[in-house]
């Protein structure tokens, strides 16, 4: 049976970020070299270091207590144990992720019951298992861009936040377009880069999947943050250009179209 581009970038992503597993590394694929303790920190302070994640999405989702919380592409699960601390007993915090070796170890972290109300669950972010109006925040960090199904990804949050319900969504967007060379790159879509959407195109498609209120509350350069701050983003880059032999003044043209962008926005 032939496989489809959709599932042959969907075993990709799987097999890739089953090797960050126990690499000490993020879901881009860079050293993780903040510790459980000052990952807290940054959540509390508001800003969040570059080469952990694409943005602080805790720290703009406002949790209060009782509140039922669902992660996208939870990876090992560090938000959802610290979101599980902002809604207390009473909440609830899922976690989702298409990675079994990411869910497995995500688990190894239950190991109280301070925990118990957190739980991961493997699945695909385009087709959420989870009843209609059931979730007060849906979180997203840098998991988006890795599916060709954004819209239906969107469809799913509208269908599973409760009236007045809200989104936080971390993710690399574009100022303009890349060139379809750099689109093609496997390393670049693993970098949260080639699937990015225009960061307009994005609001649009939120807005028209019926979200309310949908607006920017962090941006930042995304690309001169990884040459400066990732160094295994820094060597795949260098190695993809000299590969592709791009010219110094297209690198610079890439590298300003290339944001950090956290949205939210409402289900009215």
């Amino acid at each position: 049976m032939k496989i489809s581009s959709k599932e042959k970038l969907k075993l990709l992503v799987r097999r890739c970020y089953s090797k960050i597993v126990g690499n000490n590394c993020s879901c881009c694929g860079s050293p993780k070299k903040l510790t459980d303790m000052s990952y807290k920190e940054t959540i509390e302070r508001g800003h969040l270091k570059s080469n952990l994640s694409c943005g602080n999405t805790l720290f703009f989702a406002k949790l209060k207590k009782g509140e039922t919380v669902l992660d996208l592409g939870c990876g090992m699960g560090l938000d959802c144990l610290l979101a599980s601390d902002k809604v207390g007993l009473k909440g609830n915090v899922i976690g989702i992720d298409s990675t079994p070796r990411m869910i497995k170890e995500a688990k190894k972290r239950l190991v109280n019951d301070k925990y118990n109300n957190v739980s991961f669950r493997k699945g695909e972010i385009e087709n959420l298992y989870l009843e209609d109006d059931s979730i007060d925040v849906a979180i997203s960090n840098c998991v988006i861009n890795l599916s060709l199904s954004k819209k239906k990804i969107l469809s799913e949050i509208f269908r599973v936040l409760k009236p007045k319900g809200r989104f936080v969504i971390s993710d690399i967007m574009l100022l303009r377009d890349i060139p379809g060379y750099i689109k093609k790159l496997s390393d670049t879509y693993l970098g949260c880069i080639s699937g990015a959407m225009l960061k307009d195109d994005f609001i649009q498609l939120a807005i028209s999947t019926g979200f309310k209120g949908v607006k920017i509350v962090d941006e930042k350069p995304h690309f001169v943050d990884l040459l400066k701050n990732n160094p295994i983003a820094r060597s795949i880059i260098k190695e993809n250009i000299k590969r592709i032999n791009m010219p110094l003044t297209k690198l610079k043209e890439l590298g300003n179209s290339i944001v950090s962008v956290t949205l939210v926005g409402n289900k009215i």
